[in-house]
């Protein structure tokens, strides 16, 4: 609705009872003796609301876990007047745009979207709201989940009889992002032919140590 109300030509007046989160258009009609002018053009549309606000996160920040390969999609809405600066990073790295992820932030909404995640995007994520009426942050984890690397070099032959070898090796550098939950061994006949079968079928992840049974004397494994 339009409402006219006469005040002093001082050239700024103020319009009380708006609904927080509408939009309006103003204008202008001068009056004098005469009576009323021909309404001014319209102003631009705008919304009510606070001209100076805080930051504030509004989604809900909770740590993510994928598989590698997954795409990573982070959605986040905040508050904040005039409108938030807002900076990612990942550890001690800014988070930008590259080859393989997205950064958006467009008003009140930022947005991350990585494909084909690999290890190397785990890590704890940072994001920083500013303006000039302050500060907002948080953080979460992103777990990215892979198969391990393979277990640690040197592979040490603890013991050797005529029937069994016992060998030790060290943990995989990288897990992968979860526990080791076991180790398979597995062998080669050198002397008769053959591809890899199972040799031992689990070794208890606490172990970094096994013994071979069942093997033939004089045969090169």
């Amino acid at each position: 609705s339009r409402n006219c109300n006469c005040v002093r030509p001082v050239g700024t007046a103020t319009v009380p009872d708006l609904t927080k989160g509408q939009e309006y258009e103003f204008r202008i009609i001068a009056v004098n003796s005469a009576g009323p002018s021909a309404p001014s053009e319209p102003s631009d549309p705008v919304v009510c609301k606070k001209r100076y606000l805080a930051p504030k996160i509004t989604t809900p920040l909770k740590d993510i876990t994928i598989k590698a390969g997954q795409i990573l999609h982070l959605d986040i809405d905040f508050i904040g007047e005039p409108p938030p600066e807002v900076v990612w990073t990942v550890g001690s790295r800014d988070l930008k745009t590259d080859s393989r992820t997205t950064v958006t932030s467009i008003g009140y909404h930022t947005i991350i979207h990585t494909v084909n995640t690999k290890r190397s995007d785990s890590g704890t994520y940072h994001i920083l709201l500013r303006n000039s009426s302050g500060t907002d942050q948080g953080s979460f984890q992103v777990s990215v989940l892979d198969r391990p690397d393979p277990p640690g070099e040197p592979l040490v032959y603890e013991e050797i009889t005529s029937s069994s070898v016992t060998l030790s090796w060290k943990p995989p550098k990288d897990n992968g992002g979860s526990e080791i939950t076991g180790y398979v061994i597995e062998k080669r006949d050198l002397t008769h032919g053959g591809g890899w079968v199972p040799a031992v079928n689990w070794v208890s992840p606490v172990n970094t140590h096994a013994t071979v049974p069942r093997l033939l004397e004089g045969t090169k494994y």
